[in-house]
């Protein structure tokens, strides 16, 4: 759906259209600009050629970004002198959102193009860069001043800068306001005993081992982490490091370990269960409780139905899909794992990690079906 036939016969437009303009999609974009056809002109310059107005919004866009990171959208890829009604590509601008999964926000170049999407007509200085969510958008639209209005008042020229500035501006507040990630490390009796009964209600978790060792023979889980909403989550550490008994020893006291054990069928049993390479998860739990995990959905292979040539591993997924999360992978294990490498750090700050992993796997499932919906 990236670029719809120029012979495209959907509604009458195509009798009247002077040309054609295929939505021009960045899929790692957060901005994208919003006009009513005609757009993507602004960044194939291919058409309106020598244009002043296309000139001034590319130079506005360079200001603060590269127009190649951005993506241009039209709700009418037919050019026509005045489009009324965006119904016809309705279908084709949906799926080019659906393309688009770490979007934050959707400028609305002009004020024709805020009167198609609202169906309202409006002294557009009074609606100027005062985001909105409209019901067929993911995320909020940011009106902005069309960039053609300079060839009508020259003293248009500030106000374009600033709508552009004011549209990348908003993007970074809202990342500073990213709810603050919910980290759960459990290392007390009591704590646990209140736990599991809670992780046992859960119609739905994502869940994460960390062990010691890739080969399944060798390997002894460490920890075990579950998140059932967006950054958040709890781990609870299973065997740790010994430096004085030289070898890996439990966490907990018998009785503790046993419920663990005990608890484990229990919390994924009839579940939603979430992995990142369900393989290695339920080769983990295999070797300590001898227990099956089956899960309902793998982020890891889902990843491969979307993008097969992309990095399946879950630290470049976080990049890609959720910036904003990521880095904690090279801040954990610096540039390469080493073996032995839980000797060196505390249980604490593993099960930390294990935390993150969990959550950002649950994230990802959300992202990922609200690209296959």
């Amino acid at each position: 759906m990236k670029e719809i036939g120029v012979g495209c016969t959907s509604c009458s437009l195509n009798k009247v259209k002077k040309g054609f303009t295929p939505n021009k999609i960045n899929e790692d974009c957060e901005v994208a600009f919003l006009g009513t056809n005609g757009l993507t002109a602004f960044s194939q310059q291919d058409l309106f050629q020598g244009s002043e107005a296309i000139r001034l919004f590319e130079k506005a866009i360079y200001k603060v970004a590269d127009p190649k990171d951005c993506s241009f959208l039209n709700l009418n890829l037919c050019i026509t002198d005045k489009p009324d009604n965006w119904e016809p590509c309705r279908k084709h601008l949906i799926q080019s959102l659906k393309m688009m999964p770490r979007l934050k926000i959707i400028a609305l170049v002009g004020a024709d193009t805020y009167k198609l999407v609202t169906g309202k007509k409006v002294t557009f200085k009074d609606v100027f860069t005062k985001p909105f969510k409209h019901p067929d958008f993911p995320v909020e639209l940011f009106p902005i001043y069309h960039p053609a209005s300079v060839g009508h008042n020259p003293d248009m020229e500030p106000l374009i800068y600033s709508g552009i500035k004011q549209v990348f501006d908003y993007v970074s507040v809202k990342k500073k306001l990213v709810k603050p990630f919910k980290s759960v490390v459990v290392t007390k009796p009591e704590i646990l005993h209140k736990i599991l009964p809670y992780l046992i209600k859960q119609p739905i978790l994502a869940t994460d081992t960390e062990f010691t060792d890739l080969k399944i023979w060798l390997k002894e889980m460490l920890c075990i982490s579950f998140s059932w909403e967006v950054r958040t989550g709890i781990g609870i550490p299973y065997k740790r490091w010994d430096a004085i008994q030289n070898k890996i020893v439990p966490f907990w006291q018998p009785p503790e370990m046993n419920l663990i054990k005990e608890s484990i069928p229990k919390i994924f049993d009839g579940k939603q269960v979430v992995t990142h390479n369900g393989g290695a998860e339920w080769s983990t739990l295999k070797k300590e409780f001898k227990y099956d995990l089956v899960w309902t959905y793998d982020t890891m292979y889902r990843a491969h139905e979307i993008d097969c040539n992309y990095s399946k591993n879950l630290d470049s997924l976080v990049s890609r899909y959720i910036p904003e999360n990521a880095g904690y992978k090279k801040d954990f294990w610096g540039d390469e794992i080493e073996d032995g490498w839980y000797k060196d750090k505390p249980i604490e700050q593993v099960v930390d990690y294990c935390n993150m992993d969990a959550a950002n796997t649950f994230e990802l499932a959300k992202i990922f079906e609200a690209i296959n919906e």
